[in-house]
């Protein structure tokens, strides 16, 4: 295998003496030839692609390959059965977490002599992949599961390599391992081959582009030559492992007068301790450049502009160097965009999966968590996506799926379907809510809850069939996982099988239609190792913040550095295994071999703040810390600043300059970074309205919480509703004019006080109901009677609970609290004919303003016990009673009318009398010993003056806000969304007076 081995120090050393001459090589005299080339990353092999068309090189008969698509080439050519297939990374997964599984079984953490095996493997559960990544490292590099340093490890290994072997397959490192190693020839593949830019940092790939380069007969290879310092370094031993397995000695190439145009002083001063010499110091100040902007948003406008700029005055090739896809990458691509500049993208850009495969992977999450009242909740909007829960809303289906764990006490919906079966003939939401739980989810009696154990054709059997009901499509991988399936027919855990199925469903996309895909431009969004290999005229490297890059580098605790270290001096005459230390040398040396195939120029930009902790203020990274110290040092002849203080003079610098000309004013009027921040990230004309908003002078306007005039005749509003809206009209305007509330998204928790109060609620409504009277009213039973059928009710209730401590406790608590309630009820001297939860009758108007006859609205609610002296309200006394357990306002007619606070129980009351009550009083009772409270019919027009108010919202339109302050203690926000920027509840007082004529008070 004739073979060239070509060292570099620049790129554009390697194109102009090896890889232009290897590409228009004539080959007339020997007939069409099929050319290869292998690059280290798909974003090399595009700049490989717009170097041959700035260079104008024709790539007609040459194919352009990565090394996984190297492997899959010669792997196709080999003759059948030479090989065994090669198991997967999540077969491989599937198999460690089976076998920790089953380690772990036998296992009692409460046994002194158990516990320390268990702990080792409740954490090697837990981390998996790394150990897996650990022992794929210890097979690249000749090693197996006997290398590790842990006897636990050796053992769970040595199984995970036994039941590859009886399953019939290999590991793909130690296949092509074995393939390079092989004395016996190889397929052979006509045509040449160029393998380009591989460094040491891609030591993982070395089999598989060695197995490659085996079936050609003629190879040529280039590396980046060498640094020679001080011991013998990763990059010489990189070079002498492609010497050994092509049979070839390394050349390094010539430089036949000056070298190459190069900006590698810049990577110098990071590497050096001793500083540069005068004569480079100067060329670094004027290759280097480092801009700073006030937050990430600032600093990718003056990427964006630092761009522009270059592209005028000629630049040919920039480079822009991200640490990963991000927003910050978002955000520059959209401000070039914007700007009509043409660019690459080589940054994936996520995007949702199709709604049908986002319900697969909520679908397996609800049987995998034995099917949760909150994953149901999770469920359930993409459901309604796909046509599947059209019937409620999700708050809807959250307000069903709360009151079924108020009730139970359990976050298990299958404990829950019967009380939600028997609701579903009562209420429509619980019915919608069952149809989708019975027909699609579990089943009448949970026949499709899954089992504990069973083998993975069974779990794919039961997942296929639920994806079926829920018409979502076949799972992603659905043959591999059957061929897979056909070889290991154990049964297992249903946790471990879930698992296999989750890893073959994706969790997220690649982003369509994006811009800078599929072309060749002057400007490149890329991140370094896509970035090596090219020849840049100028790079920008962007978010050069410490701890954003360079990358901390972590050793791994299954496979240590002191382990590797240890294995690499045995002389195993593979690849070395790489220690936290050697990745970030790695890493440095590719930042370095990017500066020095840089020609003119490099930038390096970051911020003094993150938007996401605007408090917490950032500091360059290491490299920009010596580039500046350097300049800086060589400038002044010694006298430098801090480094803060460098960094800080950058952003200053920077500020200001780029805003939109209406921002400027407000950014030199206020020097502080955040106003500078916010106002280079407004948009022209928000910034008037933002502060307009804020403003305790500026009346509510259009931009705040306001909407069309309503005509009050068709006006519908809940008791509860009006109650808050008088106590901030933000949340009548959500709920009202919106239609939308806030949704809660954590978990069910236990809360004691309102399930006791929901159950004394309900007790306490089964106890009073007498004899039919008419309509919704009963006789007035007895006090033994009622007293008989609460303890009754009670003992029954007692049954369905845990027989322990809590619910013994809770229990007693709730029949303390509901025998004094029923005392106070049949103490207080009231009519005889009773309703318990007495809805208001549809049709029911309430009058907003007593001078005014056509402010009258619709209203709901439901009272808790109503008490009338005769069976209907035409000149009866009506009493009507409300039970508060828990905390409670203060029941008067100056508390309603200032503050809203229990203004239902005065609506109530005028509800009462519009349907022809001649007198009465409403009454809030409490268990604990207080003496009942109570307003009269006389005492109306005081407690309903508040009404007024919430006229003028309806029929103006404005609304605005009254919210009260989030602290530390008190969350507060009034249902507004959390992403909304909290405006302080004293300007919102002062804006409201301004708005409506008067002042508001909450105190």
């Amino acid at each position: 295998m004739p073979a060239a081995i070509h060292l570099y120090r620049h790129m554009q050393s390697a194109w102009r003496d090896v890889v232009t001459p290897w590409l228009a090589a004539d080959g007339h005299a020997r007939g069409l030839v099929r050319s290869h080339v292998v690059v280290p990353t798909r974003g090399q092999a595009h700049a490989f692609k717009q170097r041959c068309l700035e260079l104008g090189i024709s790539l007609f008969g040459v194919e352009l390959l990565t090394p996984g698509l190297a492997r899959a080439r010669w792997l196709a050519r080999m003759e059948p059965g030479r090989f065994r297939p090669a198991l997967g990374r999540e077969f491989l997964l599937f198999g460690l977490r089976e076998i920790i599984g089953r380690r772990l079984e036998p296992l009692d953490p409460a046994r002194e002599e158990d516990r320390p095996e268990w702990g080792f493997l409740k954490s090697l559960q837990s981390d998996c992949e790394r150990a897996l990544g650990d022992f794929d490292d210890l097979i690249k590099s000749g090693f197996s599961a006997d290398d590790f340093p842990e006897p636990i490890l050796r053992g769970v290994f040595g199984e995970l390599a036994a039941w590859v072997e009886k399953l019939g397959c290999d590991f793909a490192p130690r296949q092509t391992a074995a393939f390079v190693r092989d004395d016996e020839p190889g397929p052979r593949i006509r045509g040449r081959l160029l393998v380009h830019g591989f460094s040491a940092e891609q030591r993982g790939e070395f089999f598989n582009v060695a197995a490659f380069a085996r079936c050609f007969d003629d190879v040529t290879l280039t590396l980046p030559e060498p640094e020679f310092r001080g011991r013998k370094a990763l990059d010489e031993t990189w070079i002498e492992l492609w010497e050994t397995a092509l049979g070839a000695n390394a050349v390094p190439i010539d430089e036949p007068g000056e070298p190459p145009a190069s900006c590698e002083n810049v990577a110098e001063v990071w590497a050096s301790s001793d500083g540069l010499p005068d004569e480079a110091a100067r060329s670094l100040e004027a290759q280097s450049d480092v801009i700073v902007g006030t937050t990430r948003a600032a600093e990718m406008e003056l990427a964006c502009e630092k761009i522009d700029a270059l592209l005028k005055r000629g630049a040919e090739n920039i480079g822009v160097v991200f640490p990963t896809s991000d927003a910050a990458h978002l955000r520059l691509a959209e401000l070039l965009v914007e700007r009509g500049i043409a660019f690459v993208d080589q940054l994936e850009t996520a995007a949702p999966v199709p709604v049908e495969i986002q319900a697969q992977r909520a679908l397996l999450a609800f049987y995998r968590n034995d099917c949760r009242l909150e994953d149901l909740l999770a469920l359930w909007p993409l459901l309604q996506a796909t046509g599947e829960a059209n019937g409620q809303t999700l708050a809807t289906a959250r307000d069903v799926c709360e009151r079924l764990f108020d009730e139970h006490q359990t976050h298990s919906l299958a404990k829950c379907m019967p009380t939600l079966i028997a609701r579903a003939e009562e209420r429509r939401e619980c019915k919608d809510v069952a149809v989708v739980c019975v027909e699609k989810l579990l089943g009448a009696d949970n026949e499709f809850a899954w089992p504990e154990r069973l083998s993975l054709a069974d779990a794919l059997k039961c997942f296929s069939a639920a994806c079926e009901r829920l018409n979502l499509g076949e799972i992603p991988g659905r043959a591999a996982l059957d061929e897979f399936a056909r070889h290991d027919q154990r049964v297992l855990p249903a946790p471990i099988v879930f698992s296999l199925i989750e890893s073959f469903i994706p969790a997220k996309g690649a982003a369509e239609g994006v811009p800078g895909r599929g072309c060749f431009a002057r400007v490149t969004l890329t991140t370094r190792r896509r970035a090596e290999g090219g020849v840049w005229s100028h790079l920008i490297f962007v978010e050069a913040n410490a701890g954003v890059w360079p990358e901390r580098q972590e050793a791994s605790c299954w496979l240590p550095d002191e382990a590797r270290a240890a294995l690499n001096a045995r002389g195993h005459g593979g690849i070395d295994l790489f220690t936290a230390d050697d990745r970030a040398f790695l890493e440095k040396r590719g930042y370095a071999a990017l500066a020095r195939d840089t020609g003119e120029g490099i930038v390096f930009t970051a911020s003094l703040f993150n938007e996401e902790e605007p408090e917490l203020k950032l500091a360059p990274n290491s490299w920009v810390e010596r580039v500046r110290w350097q300049a800086l040092s060589h400038a002044a002849g010694g006298a430098v600043p801090g480094h803060e203080e460098i960094f800080d003079r950058l952003a200053r610098r920077s500020g200001g300059a780029h805003l939109a000309p209406d921002c400027v004013g407000d950014a030199q009027a206020d020097d502080s970074s955040n106003t500078r921040a916010h106002a280079r990230c407004a948009p022209t004309g928000w910034l008037a309205v933002w502060k307009s908003r804020r403003d305790p002078a500026y009346p509510f306007d259009e931009y705040f919480f306001c909407a069309a005039p309503r005509k009050l005749a068709d006006v519908r509003l809940g008791v509860r509703q009006i109650e808050a809206g008088a106590g901030d009209p933000a949340s009548l305007w959500f709920s009202s004019v919106l239609g939308a509330g806030a949704v809660d998204w954590g978990v069910f928790e236990r809360a004691p006080n309102k399930i006791r109060g929901q159950l004394a609620h309900r007790l306490l409504a089964d106890a009073l109901r007498g004899d039919p009277a008419g309509g919704q009213f009963c006789t007035m039973p007895a006090g033994t009677a009622a007293r008989a059928q609460l303890d009754a009710s009670l003992a029954e209730l007692r049954k369905a609970w845990p027989d322990d401590a809590y619910w013994e406790s809770f229990h007693m608590e709730l029949a303390e609290a509901c025998h004094a309630l029923l005392g106070k009820i049949f103490a207080h001297d009231a009519g005889g004919f009773v309703a318990t939860e007495y809805s208001l009758p549809r049709d029911t108007r309430l009058q907003l303003d007593p001078a005014d006859e056509d402010s009258r609205i619709c209203v709901s609610g439901r009272m808790d016990l109503l008490r009338l002296d005769k069976p209907d309200f035409h000149g009866a006394s009506a009493d009507i009673i409300d039970f508060k357990t828990g905390r409670a306002g203060t029941l008067s007619a100056a508390a309603m009318s200032k503050k809203g606070e229990l203004l239902q129980l005065g609506i109530y009351l005028e509800a009462a009398r519009t349907l022809g009550a001649a007198n009465g009083r409403v009454w809030l009772f409490k268990p604990d010993a207080s003496e009942p409270a109570c307003i009269g019919m006389e005492e109306l027009p005081e407690a309903l003056a508040g009404l007024r108010q919430i006229k003028r919202y309806l029929e103006g339109g404005r609304y605005g806000a009254l919210t009260e302050d989030r602290s530390e203690y008190s969350f507060g926000g009034g249902g507004w969304p959390i992403a909304c920027a909290p405006i302080p509840h004293a300007v919102l007082k002062a804006k409201h007076g301004v708005t409506f004529g008067k002042a508001v008070s909450h105190e």
